[in-house]
Order: C-alpha cells, then structure tokens, then sequence
C-alpha cells in the first residue's frame, strides 16, 4: 500500500539546476541599639556594634602582652614560608611567588589528563565547522543530462559511490570536486538499483580525499548528524541535525534499512554524507518524506548506511553479481500477542525456506544473531546478502525453540 504521502528521492532529478544604590534618609527602622553591659558590647561610630571584653580589673597586664607577642613572632615565621597559588580561567596552577618576589613553582599543572586518543573532528568549540572541513573535501557535485546530485570520494584513486538514481541511465557523467577540479567524463561503473547504489571513476592523476567511515552497528539513535551534499546544485552545503532512527524500511519494492535524519535534505543531497561528529560518514543521503508538492525537507531523511553502500560498491567494483538473495516466504508481525518477530503465512514452493524445511505459523525471531521485529526489516536483511549465502534463522514453533540454516537462492524476476 503506497505511504499516506510522497516519498521523493534526494536527487535533484526533474529539479532545474540550479551606580551604588543610596539608602533612603530618615530614621532607622526599628528601636534604638541597646548595648548590653555584660559583654562590653558598644556601638562604633555610625551605629556598627563593636565587641570588646569586659572592663579590666585591677591585675597586671604582663602574661596578655606577652602573648600577644608571642603570636606575632609566630605569624611572622610562617608568612615567611606562604606562597601564593593562583589558578587561571582553566584550573591551571599559575608560578607562585613568595614574598619576595621569587617565583617558587614554574610548573603549569593540567587540570584535565590528556586523552590517549588521537583528536578527532568535532571536538572542538564549533564541532559542526570541524566535520565540515573534515568530510567537505571528500563530497563532490554529480551532474547528469538530467539533473544534478552528490557523491562521496571512497577511495583515494578516484573512486566515487553515489545513488542509482542519480546517475540514472548515464555511462558517464560530470565531476566537480571540492576544490573546483572538474572531471567532464567520469565513467559510471555500475549501478545497483535494488539498493540505489552507484560507482562513478574519474580519471585522478594524484591521490583523491577519500572519506573515512563509521561502522552501522555504533550508530545511536539521538547522536549528531551532518549532512554534506549539493542541494538544488548549491556545492558543498552543510546541514545539521541527529540521527533520528535507524533500521528503518521505506520501501516494499526496493527493502534497504536506512538511517534517519532530521538534518535538512532537500533534492540535489542525493548521493552526499551524512557523517557523526567524529567527520565519519555514516550513512549516504538518499530520500526525503515530503508533505506537498514543491518537495522540500520536512526535517525527515534517510540515508543508506555505509556498511550497505560500501559493501555493495565492493560487488560492483569487483565484478560480482548483483542478484538479490531469495528466501521464499511472506509473513507478518503476531498480532496475538507473544514474542515479537514474523509469523510466516506463506512458504513458497521449491524456495530455500520450504528446502529448509520452515512451516505456515513459525514465528521468526532472530536472523544471524539480529532480533527480527517486522517482515520489512528482514526482507531488507535478506536481500542485502548474496544468493548462496547461508543464514541462520531462530524460530518458535510448537512451544519449541529451534535454529534453522538456510542456503538462500536467487531472488526471481
């Protein structure tokens, strides 16, 4: 069932190019001090209570100077032993002086120990600019007959992955990298449209920026996202935002999980990075869920992630097949409660399910080591692996729990 509204691809495909306070006067509030006698109190001039000790008999005051004196002395020793210790607006220990003016201590003391990791993108007091000059370099502009859209640099040789649909039917297409350097003849290597999937060559007479990548599995929902691509041809445009899901399945003819994104995409990003506050790219910037007609960002993106991309680039690149692993069944979330997973309603003939002998009403709940909650989700699962694959499903059947191995097929056309 198509969704309540458009999901509209990224690419620019069918887009033109393009002073003290002063106390009041008057009398005091309140009765009149009172001294009382027995401890000596008395007021100072201008009505500040003053203590002083009763009134002294008739003894010799010799012991009380001569204490007195003593304390001196001492305090005069000690001061001679202080030193002043500042610390400036970071907590580092400033050289002290005695009072002589010598300085006691030159050591500057690090209030933070130093982290044993080498510095990243990101971290610094504006860590969106950081990524930015990280990953900027590595995105390019990709500009066909039909429109324009991004790239990512991924190997320093000239290498470039972007999506199916941007390229489209071109063999070649024109390059623009970050630095200006146009290459008006790069040649499309091939194309996986089940996963919108593409690889484009330029013909680079030194090494390229290529980006770096992070893993999928360290991806968390909440984290920094910033999207780097060519929105509507404006190069190199920058836009933030977190990752707001991810696993997440869109399509029921075409099951990629995706990342989502609330940072701006708009078409034109297609093919460009979305990368963590590190400057790693993790994902490549694909669709958009629009409201209307005119197609802009509604602040809800998906991006393929880039253990999908790079390994489906690895096929490509090396010739392998891009045929569709095929398990051969259909199947729905429980609705009678229970463990989450897929209830199959339908095993097909001669599949490698049937094969592996999977039965109408097992539940599926774990493919190769991953919890399944949806058939979407392990369809996308599935068909990210290659025929003759094995996998391993967990499954409940009968109050029984069993592991099942399964040699997937070719996915028929």
């Amino acid at each position: 069932m198509p969704p309540a509204a458009p999901y509209r691809l990224g690419g620019s495909l069918g887009w033109p190019s393009g002073a003290p306070v002063t106390p009041p006067a008057g009398p005091p509030v309140g009765p009149p001090f009172t001294p009382w006698s027995g401890y000596g109190i008395s007021p100072q001039p201008g009505g500040v209570p003053q203590f002083l000790r009763p009134a002294p008999t008739k003894r010799s005051r010799g012991p009380i100077l001569a204490g007195i004196l003593a304390i001196i002395v001492i305090v005069s020793l000690l001061a001679g032993l202080v030193v002043t210790v500042r610390e400036n607006d970071n907590g580092s220990v400033l050289p002290a002086i005695d009072r002589n003016g010598a300085v006691t201590n030159t050591t500057v003391a690090s209030p933070v120990a130093e982290s044993s990791n080498p510095p990243v993108a990101g971290n610094g007091d504006e860590p969106i600019a950081d990524v930015a000059r990280a990953v900027g370099p590595s995105v390019v502009l990709i500009a066909t007959l039909e429109g324009e859209g991004s790239g990512i640099i991924y190997d320093k040789s000239g290498l470039i992955v972007t999506n199916a649909h941007v390229v489209g039917t071109s063999t070649s297409v024109r390059v623009q990298l970050a630095d200006g350097t146009v290459f008006g003849d790069a040649k499309v290597i091939g194309i996986d449209t089940v996963r919108d999937v593409a690889v484009v060559k330029v013909n680079a007479t030194k090494d390229l920026p290529a980006a770096s990548f992070g893993k999928t599995d360290n991806v968390r929902v909440g984290q920094t996202a910033v999207a780097i691509g060519s929105p509507f041809g404006l190069e190199q445009t920058v836009t933030a935002g977190i990752v707001s899901a991810v696993g997440r399945v869109i399509s029921n003819q075409n099951p990629v999980e995706m990342i989502q994104t609330d940072a701006p995409i708009n078409p034109g990003n297609s093919g460009g990075a979305l990368a963590d506050k590190q400057g790693r790219v993790i994902g490549m910037n694909t669709s958009i869920r629009t409201t209307g007609s005119d197609g802009g960002s509604v602040g809800v993106g998906f991006a393929v992630p880039a253990d999908t991309f790079l390994a489906i680039a690895g096929r490509i690149t090396s010739g392998q097949s891009l045929a569709v692993a095929f398990l051969g069944i259909r199947g729905s979330s429980p609705t009678g409660g229970g463990n989450a997973g897929v209830v199959i309603s339908v095993v097909s003939a001669n599949s490698p399910a049937a094969a592996a002998g999977l039965k109408v009403g097992d539940l599926i709940t774990v493919l190769n080591g991953t919890k399944v909650t949806t058939m979407l989700g392990m369809s996308a699962r599935v068909q990210l692996q290659k025929p003759g694959d094995s996998i391993e499903l967990t499954i409940e059947r009968d109050g029984s729990t069993l592991k099942v191995k399964v040699t997937l097929s070719t996915l028929p056309r």
